[in-house]
């Protein structure tokens, strides 16, 4: 079970720390961060499976992000975070 998934932005670092809490069981496999960025499909953002409780995404664009978990078991079952939108607005020099 996937709680309090997460994700703050920062406009000054042009990053993302997505963040949750998961109730790891015997058949906890592990987790996948995905990102669509200003409406296109998502897109997997770690290469491997997570077993952390946190992901840095970095080098972001102006626009909006939609950001999703995905926790995987041993048993091939998939749970879903919900989706958080973010938007980032860089400042104006």
């Amino acid at each position: 079970m996937i709680k309090d998934f997460d994700v703050k932005i920062s406009s000054k670092d042009k990053k993302a720390k997505v963040t949750w809490k998961i109730e790891k069981d015997k058949d906890f496999k592990g987790c996948i961060v995905f990102r669509s960025f200003n409406g296109e499909g998502m897109v997997q953002l770690s290469g491997n499976l997570l077993y952390t409780d946190e992901y840095i995404d970095s080098k972001l664009k102006e626009g909006a992000y939609i950001y999703m978990l995905k926790l995987y078991d041993k048993l091939g079952n998939i749970v879903k975070s919900e989706e958080v939108k973010v938007i980032l607005t860089l400042e104006k020099n």
